[in-house]
């Protein structure tokens, strides 16, 4: 369990005894943080929309494969771990200095 799951987990758990209901958004994260806050904002008491959204509507190319809208439903991750793969090719283009955020890998 991540940090922010730690201490995300406990809150919602505490706010559905009390029947407060929460909220989980997220904008820029890259599919990292994406797996996160879709696997927290699928946790019952997570009962106010959210504004968590495709990847590809911040990112030309993320570090995992790209989340999608799907009748306006992201799926949450099912592997291991965080639930995605890094993708290491992204990576690897990203520590050589030729990756752009915003459009993939930067033609030179």
């Amino acid at each position: 369990m991540t940090l922010a799951a730690a201490i995300a987990v406990p809150v919602h758990d505490a706010c559905a005894e009390r029947g407060v209901p929460v909220w989980c958004g997220g904008m820029l994260e890259t599919g990292i943080g994406r797996a996160a806050n879709v696997a927290l904002a699928a946790l019952p008491g997570f009962t106010l929309p959210g504004d968590t959204s495709a990847s590809g509507r911040y990112f030309g190319e993320d570090l995992t494969e790209p989340f999608v809208l799907r009748e306006g439903r992201l799926a949450v991750p099912t592997g291991p771990g965080i639930g995605v793969a890094v993708r290491g090719e992204i990576l690897r283009i990203g520590r050589s200095g030729r990756l752009c955020c915003c459009c993939g890998p930067a033609l030179l």
